[in-house]
Order: structure tokens, then sequence, then C-alpha cells
């Protein structure tokens, strides 16, 4: 083997060793987000993106968005953040909970140009859990 083909191989080896370290290192994240319940997902170990889909509204009651809008605002002035949060939309994540029965809802707010979501696991349409805020800073 001539001195370019053993750099050459060498170079792939390394490319490919990198590789697989960064799938592992991501799917790592990935696991650790799921474990904490976050509404984020890496794709690269630069970069998330926000899982599930876009729904076209809550499967919560109606009357209930008001309340839980102020519960936003609420919690953010806590972080000591602007409270001018704009509801921007809303997904549908994967089932959680025991047995993966809770319906999980991730509401994407716009904060003074900061993306902040929270999550609500739906016991049933009037009952729900409060998890948040996350970020993608």
């Amino acid at each position: 083997m001539n001195f370019n083909n053993l750099v050459i191989s060498i170079f792939i080896t390394l490319l490919l060793s990198i590789n697989v370290f960064a799938k592992d290192t991501i799917d790592s994240l990935n696991t650790k987000a799921e474990e904490e319940n976050s509404p984020y997902r890496w794709i690269t170990l630069s970069e998330k993106e926000l899982a599930g889909d876009v729904i076209p509204g809550s499967t919560m009651k109606v009357h209930k968005e008001e309340a839980i809008i102020a519960r936003v605002k609420s919690r953010e002035k806590s972080f000591q953040r602007s409270n001018n949060v704009t509801l921007k939309e809303i997904r549908a994540l994967e089932p959680g909970g025991h047995w993966d029965q809770i319906f999980i809802e991730a509401w994407v707010f716009d904060n003074e140009g900061v993306e902040v979501v929270y999550t609500f696991w739906l016991n049933n349409p009037t009952d729900y859990l409060f998890k948040g805020p996350w970020t993608n800073p």
C-alpha cells in the first residue's frame, strides 16, 4: 500500500469513527431529553428541533386557554422574563406517563423573540399536569 492510500484509509476511518460517535451522542442526548420530558429532540450535536406535529387546537376545553396563558405569563415572570407571551402553535407529542397512556401537548410561545415551550399532560380534557418551561437558545 502506498503512502497516499494509507493516508486516505486513515482519513476515512476517522470520519466514520466521528460519525458513529456523533450518532451515539445524539441518541444519548435524545434519550435524556425524553427522560426529562423535554419537547425538543437533537438533530445534530449543535441543533435541536421541537418534536411532534402541529395541531389546529388544543384537546383541552376551550375555556382553559385563557387560564393557561395567564399561568404561563406568571411562570415567565417568575423566571425574570417578560410576561409578554404570544401563543405560536400547539403540538401533539408522543403519549407519555405510565404505559404511555397520557396525551401530551406542547404549547409554543413567543416571548419577545425567545421560543418558550410548556407541556400539558392531559389526564382528560379538563385535567392536566403543567410542565416547563423549555427554551431553545
